[in-house]
């Protein structure tokens, strides 16, 4: 009897071992996962800075494309406007002075 209780005991003993190792196995792998979840996440959120930095830098050349366009265009303008004035300066200011002059006379 003395002999069944004892391996009893050693098989209770021999369960609790068993039991403590699963224990340590199951808290490394918990372990391990948050590890390679925290690098995943990372991993992650470097893809999604960089994507950013990406579309940031293509949305800035494209506004620097625009603005060049739109500078080239009022440049065109203000030569237009430029032309225009000098082919009729002449007749403008000889229409201002007569204006000028008649309305005193």
């Amino acid at each position: 009897m003395e002999d069944v209780i004892k391996k009893i005991v050693n098989i209770d003993k021999e369960t609790i071992k068993i039991k403590e190792k699963t224990e340590e196995i199951i808290n490394n792998k918990e372990k391990e996962l948050k590890e390679v979840l925290q690098n995943l996440e990372k991993e992650h959120l470097e893809e999604g800075k960089l994507e950013g930095d990406k579309k940031y830098k293509e949305i800035i050349e494209i506004g620097k494309k625009e603005t060049e366009e739109l500078r080239k265009e009022e440049e065109k303008t203000l030569k237009n406007i430029d032309n225009l004035y000098k082919g009729k300066k002449d007749e403008l200011i000889e229409e201002l002075f007569h204006s000028l002059f008649k309305d005193k006379e």
